[in-house]
């Protein structure tokens, strides 16, 4: 295929995604400028309908933004070895201990601790980016019914196909899972950043 198939390809994508992703193409975050880099990688994903690279650009980016919100909650405008005793406390904590911290902190809420608990870390971060199908499709059962048909008879026969043997099966409904909730999980973050940086620049000024 030549250059310009490609782009007659992804110019077709990039206009039928324009309208819905455009108004989430800018972010901006003073506190969490290193993360913009990432967050436009994001959007690219999604303008180019890559769901499943998208999930696992915001699970690094939610990483990323949770242990940087620890580090920043102990030591933002603070002294230089303030800031790296606070990296070292926290940068090689699992996402499950550094969200249990935020939440003892009183950084979080505890509806948010759950959610990204539950959903966040266990569904969406294990499932992709540890690629545990389970995490994700658990509630499915493992066999469904299909029909095959035959080209030597008119003959349909109801066939029982189980996702385990047909792992392709999986692959698909984590596709399609991912296609349904990529979106979501780049909006959650740009709202979880926003509202962390708001409570670290309360903190700061009260300190």
């Amino acid at each position: 295929m030549d250059q310009e198939y490609y782009k007659t390809f992804y110019n077709r994508i990039i206009e039928r995604n324009h309208e819905k992703l455009f108004p989430y193409r800018e972010f901006e975050s003073p506190i969490f400028c290193n993360l913009t880099g990432l967050m436009n990688e994001n959007f690219t994903c999604l303008m180019f309908d890559n769901f499943i690279a998208s999930i696992t650009v915001s699970n690094h980016i939610l990483e990323r933004m949770i242990k940087l919100t620890l580090i920043y909650n102990k030591s933002l405008h603070a002294d230089k070895a303030t800031s790296i005793a606070a990296y070292n406390q926290y940068q090689g904590k699992p996402l499950g201990k550094n969200i249990e911290a935020c939440r003892n902190l009183n950084i979080i809420s505890k509806q948010e601790y759950d959610h990204l608990k539950q959903i966040v870390n266990d569904v969406m971060r294990n499932g992709f980016s540890h690629s545990e199908f389970e995490k994700v499709i658990g509630d499915i059962p493992y066999v469904t019914k299909g029909y095959q048909g035959s080209f030597h008879s008119r003959e349909i026969k109801e066939v029982e196909i189980d996702r385990r043997h047909f792992v392709s099966l999986s692959q698909m409904m984590m596709h399609d899972f991912a296609k349904q909730n990529a979106f979501e999980y780049y909006k959650y973050l740009r709202y979880l950043l926003s509202e962390l940086e708001k409570r670290l620049l309360e903190k700061t000024k009260m300190d």
